[in-house]
């Protein structure tokens, strides 16, 4: 009964809070997605104290409007939202399991949506900068954590003892496994390398050197979780930033290709990894190929919102590894969870927002590392999970809310709300 009263207490602080500083509230919220962790039980429901102050910043905002009548702006993603939110609920009544289906759509699909909505009808364009310093504060403060892990071997998760000793050591910083730690920063460490570049232009020296070194701490903490997927997500996106950046970038590409090539086929510790020939790459094509077989009988609908292990044991016939929580690539995990039109919307969505970065050539900087933001979560995506999370969902919806905003000039919206 007290923690209900804490909490009930705690999303009023936030709405009013958000009603009296709604830009300072917001950016508190972008600074604390990981604190999803921390998790209780709300009236006999399952929650995360994130998920309680978005509850308290969705209550202010309601009673603000209900008081101002301010635009609520989609920023030209409407139809998007709305399709997305009925396919998704759809998908719900495909799920075996309905119940913890409802609370997975809340916390993956429903809840970030409203938060973009929010956030964009909040923030203005010179809000850009304070938006992804605050994902900063997240990514120095679980960074220096993992590297003092990685230093001492304390606070590491235990789920598997080999994280912790010397030799096979890998961190996990707040989160209870490395990979989970990789998927947060790897998007994060591509802005600040992008704000890093930005500020050298604009010979602001000491914030330039404040951008580099969080994209530093941010990149040491995925390679000391051992990450390769990670890894290479970052260096990939590093390697492109050059090809969009400059105007005869696109030049790079005859150097790339042949180097990319041979790490396909010369001998060495790179290409086992990058053609699946190791122990984890092993086990996703299994993963893969034992999915598709499911696809294949339940093409359209996938096997619905949080159905994936239940609806997988049928077709499960390797014992040497779990059924996992998901297929553990980007487009199988969206196929499975919310079916085929649900892929399709978000294919729709990577074009739109890429589209939209483009046309930014007036924010040439900012459009540029938005873009390979998001490319680095597709890339990493291929191999991992890089959206059905708490925190993952909300960075995904914040960098697509970042895009809008650079469409506003004079804090005014070029496109009319839809």
């Amino acid at each position: 009964m007290l923690t209900n009263i804490i909490l009930i207490f705690t999303i009023l602080l936030f709405a009013f809070l958000y009603f009296k500083y709604s830009k300072i509230t917001l950016l508190f919220f972008v600074s604390i997605l990981p604190s999803y962790l921390l998790r209780f039980s709300f009236f006999n429901f399952p929650t995360t104290f994130l998920e309680i102050v978005f509850l308290g910043i969705f209550l202010g905002f309601i009673i603000k409007w209900f008081f101002y009548r301010f635009d609520v702006r989609t920023g030209g993603w409407s139809i998007f939202i709305v399709l997305l939110f009925l396919i998704s609920i759809i998908q719900i009544k495909i799920s075996p399991d309905s119940f913890s289906a409802l609370g997975i759509w809340r916390a993956y699909f429903l809840e970030p949506i409203i938060f973009f909505i929010i956030s964009l009808s909040t923030f203005e364009y010179k809000d850009f900068e304070k938006i992804i310093n605050s994902l900063g504060i997240t990514a120095f403060l679980i960074s220096i954590y993992s590297i003092f892990q990685k230093i001492t071997g304390i606070g590491i998760s235990n789920i598997d003892s080999s994280w912790v000793i010397s030799e096979t050591r890998r961190v996990t910083s707040l989160f209870p496994y490395p990979n989970a730690l990789a998927l947060f920063l790897v998007p994060i460490s591509i802005l600040f390398f992008g704000m890093f570049i930005k500020k050298i232009k604009e010979k602001k020296y000491f914030n330039s050197f404040i951008y580099f070194f969080i994209f530093i701490i941010s990149f040491l903490s995925v390679f000391f979780a051992k990450s390769d997927a990670g890894i290479i997500s970052i260096i990939i996106s590093l390697l492109l930033f050059p090809v969009f950046y400059f105007k005869k970038g696109f030049n790079l590409l005859f150097l790339y290709i042949p180097i990319l090539t041979s790490l396909f086929i010369i001998q060495n510790p790179i290409k086992e990894k990058i053609n699946f020939q190791d122990y984890s790459g092993s086990i996703r094509i299994e993963m893969w190929e034992e999915t598709k077989e499911m696809l294949n009988d339940n093409f359209i609908f996938g096997s619905g919102i949080n159905g994936y292990q239940k609806i997988m044991e049928k077709y499960h016939e390797n014992d040497y590894f779990e059924i996992y929580l998901y297929p553990h690539n980007l487009f199988l995990n969206f196929w499975v969870e919310i079916g085929l039109f649900g892929l399709i919307i978000f294919m729709f969505i990577f074009f739109k927002f890429f589209k939209n970065c483009y046309k930014y050539k007036k924010n040439k900087d900012y459009s540029i590392f938005l873009s390979l933001s998001l490319v680095s979560i597709i890339i990493h995506g291929l191999v991992d999970v890089p959206y059905f999370k708490n925190d993952l969902s909300m960075l995904f919806w914040i960098i697509i809310m970042l895009s809008c905003l650079l469409d506003l000039k004079k804090n005014v919206l070029l496109y009319t709300n839809q």
